[in-house]
């Protein structure tokens, strides 16, 4: 899981810096962080070949299939980040003319 969160927090930090550092040229930087939506990223974890190093992780082996299992209980409707993307978007547009 830390790559998967060093990942995500890299993305953060670099919207950040381009808020700041592209402002002077009058580009505007936004990052949408939507949370748990409904996509396959936990479907398509690889997992180890080698079971018996695997078990020596004791609990922690079990993280992806919890996190996956809470994550498709309660995510909401990936449509629903594309319509707020869209009206972001939008809205963006309607500031720039």
């Amino acid at each position: 899981m830390g790559f998967y969160c060093a990942s995500k927090f890299a993305l953060e930090a670099l919207a950040e810096s381009y808020h700041y550092e592209l402002a002077g040229q009058g580009i505007e930087s936004v990052i949408v962080e939507p949370g748990a939506y409904e996509t396959p990223v936990f479907g398509n974890t690889v997992t180890a070949a080698d079971d018996a190093r695997t078990n020596t992780y004791g609990a922690v082996k079990q993280t992806p299939a919890k996190l996956n299992a809470a994550l498709s209980s309660t995510a909401g409707n990936a449509q629903e980040v594309a319509d707020a993307v869209l009206r972001l978007l939008k809205l963006l547009r309607e500031r720039s003319r």
